[in-house]
């Protein structure tokens, strides 16, 4: 992904803390807006809002273990 090859041409980690900041910023006002497990919706639009948590959770662990960093699983 270009923001990688963006930390590591410049020598700067900031680079991925501050996507990594940015990402979680975005997912967390997409969580508090939308219900992800939602009876009034179709099964399928809720299967794809599970997946798409599965996926931003995933990158985000990747992301932070770039940086050396373990996530915790809940607050």
């Amino acid at each position: 992904p270009e923001i990688v090859h963006q930390a590591s041409v410049d020598f700067d980690p900031s680079h991925i803390a501050h996507w990594l900041f940015d990402v979680s910023r975005t997912f967390a006002e997409y969580y508090h807006e939308v219900r992800i497990m939602d009876e009034a919706v179709a099964k399928d639009v809720t299967t794809a809002r599970l997946a798409l948590v599965e996926a931003i959770a995933k990158t985000m662990e990747r992301a932070a273990t770039l940086l050396g960093m373990t996530l915790v699983d809940e607050m």
